[in-house]
């Protein structure tokens, strides 16, 4: 009996830090369950750049029906791992913690939708953390009602817990496949997680769910689901410094922007020993990119003592190291970027 593999779907994964928006950094790995049922309905998974690819085999001569084929599957799911260890250094996201996740999904969306993040970029609002099947619940003592319900709003667990002693109280979910659950206390939703027994990947940062039910619902040949990512925008700050034993006078000294920003400066600042640097900041913050389309330009105009002639210097400045990345938060609790390179003249 011959067997045909046919393609199903696709997962598409975009940044705009990349040349094309081609994000090839991060990879799919199925959980053990959903391997198993790859197994079981020979399902595979090829990938290409910034593609997967799922295919399923089929009898020689048999069409493909969603309705039947993937009959008995509820969900799939899948660890994404990131192969770029600088990749949360370019995307614009926040983590609060090292127990989140970015959690995708493909289900409560709408008819011809094909993002499985909630928003047109990847952002903080689809972090859930991340929780193992027995974990414990700090209650008030006022709350009442404790719930745990699925993402479709199927109650699994409904306990009254006003008159519980123990403030820590124990919520076991042994008997549930791995999934994305919610907290709910006094029928308030309290946390958004991510349950299961398996070992997360060190490299992991975060699960996608490929609900079968809604893909069925909304299934049309060709589709491709979308995992989208923005860059980060930082403001650019070049430290320009000017050997003293090139002993020249400095007349004029400015950045000019690549694209519509300005460069505030420059401020001395002493850097290691006695050096000194000329500090430029840019007005704005700039999204980063893997290579730019243009660079700043630093110009200066100079006169030495070895020539009475004005000398001018022009150097196209570097695209921003990403190990140079900090963050600062002011008093209003607002958080900015700044990417700081050194250059030598």
């Amino acid at each position: 009996m011959d067997i045909r593999y046919h393609k199903w779907l696709e997962l598409e994964v975009t940044h705009t830090y990349f040349i094309h928006n081609i994000c090839s950094v991060l990879k799919l790995v199925p959980t053990s369950e959903t391997a198993q049922i790859f197994n079981n309905y020979q399902i595979l998974l090829k990938r290409h750049k910034n593609t997967v690819s799922f295919y399923v085999g089929l009898t020689e001569g048999v069409s493909l029906d969603v309705l039947t084929q993937f009959e008995g599957i509820s969900n799939l799911y899948f660890q994404v791992l990131q192969e770029d260890n600088f990749f949360f250094s370019y995307t614009d996201i926040e983590f609060s913690n090292e127990e989140e996740l970015l959690f995708f999904s493909n289900l409560n969306k709408d008819a011809g939708a094909t993002q499985l993040q909630g928003s047109q970029f990847t952002n903080e609002t689809d972090l859930v953390s991340k929780k193992p099947e027995v974990f414990n619940v700090s209650l008030k003592s006022d709350d009442t009602l404790l719930e745990v319900k699925t993402l479709d709003g199927t109650v699994i667990i409904s306990e009254d817990v006003s008159n519980v002693e123990n403030p820590n109280y124990v919520i076991n979910l042994g008997s549930q496949e791995s999934g994305v659950y919610q907290l709910w206390l006094n029928g308030e939703l309290m946390d958004g997680f991510f349950m299961t027994s398996e070992r997360m990947e060190l490299n992991a940062i975060g699960v996608i769910q490929l609900q079968m039910e809604s893909l069925k619902n909304n299934y049309e040949d060709g589709l491709t689901y979308h995992m989208d990512f923005n860059a980060r925008a930082v403001h650019r700050q070049y430290k320009v410094v000017l050997p003293t034993e090139r002993k020249i006078e400095v007349n004029t000294i400015e950045i000019l922007g690549m694209e519509d920003e300005k460069y505030d400066g420059p401020i001395k600042e002493k850097l290691i020993g006695e050096q000194m640097a000329e500090v430029f900041t840019s007005d704005i913050p700039l999204q980063l990119k893997i290579e730019l389309d243009k660079h700043p330009q630093l110009n200066v105009i100079y006169t030495s003592e070895f020539s009475n002639r004005t000398n001018e210097l022009e150097i196209k400045l570097p695209n921003p190291s990403l190990e140079r990345i900090a963050k600062n938060t002011n008093e209003e609790n607002e958080i900015s970027f700044f990417s700081s390179t050194i250059i030598y003249v």
